[in-house]
């Protein structure tokens, strides 16, 4: 698991240490841990030299917490999870078709021979039907596709799929 940067210094004012809540003397070793945060701004956390650790195991555990409760995924309430509860046998048809489909876009990405691509397009289009028939939700958003290959993507078929981030 990894927290971040991780410094040794003598504090100039004094500094809240983040386990024990109690302040970190002036011109006394500490440590300092730089994180990132989601938005990326850069923050400080302060400890003193003891209480590193138990902060680290503390986080640790929380965290294995938090993922025991969701258990990885997709979201409680999500239509798909739901489909994998209520019917096994259509999630996971579903899932072949979805496969299938991206297996067969990664074709026309790679291919230059316009038949093979055209035959390709309908297949898609085709299992594009089939899965909106067992699951009518489906993410309009491409998944892991760069820009580049969305872009390539629209051109060979004609498909108006705009990259994310488009601005036109």
């Amino acid at each position: 698991m990894i927290f971040g940067l991780l410094g040794r210094n003598g504090n100039r004012k004094d500094r809240l240490c983040r386990h024990c809540k109690e302040y970190i003397d002036t011109n006394t070793d500490n440590l300092m841990l730089v994180m990132l945060g989601k938005k990326g701004g850069r923050y400080f956390l302060y400890f003193h030299t003891g209480c590193l650790e138990p902060w680290t195991l503390e986080q640790k555990r929380k965290r294995a917490e938090r993922l025991k409760e969701r258990k990885g995924g997709r979201p409680t309430g999500s239509s798909v999870k739901d489909l994998r509860e209520q019917s096994p046998e259509l999630a996971a048809k579903r899932e072949w078709l979805v496969r299938r489909q991206a297996r067969l876009i990664r074709y026309i990405l790679n291919s230059e021979d316009k038949e093979k691509i055209r035959k390709w397009k309908l297949e898609v289009e085709e299992l594009r039907g089939q899965i909106s028939e067992i699951l009518p939700f489906q993410v309009k958003k491409p998944g892991r596709r760069t820009n580049a290959s969305i872009e390539m993507l629209s051109r060979k078929t004609g498909w108006a799929v705009k990259p994310v981030g488009y601005k036109a």
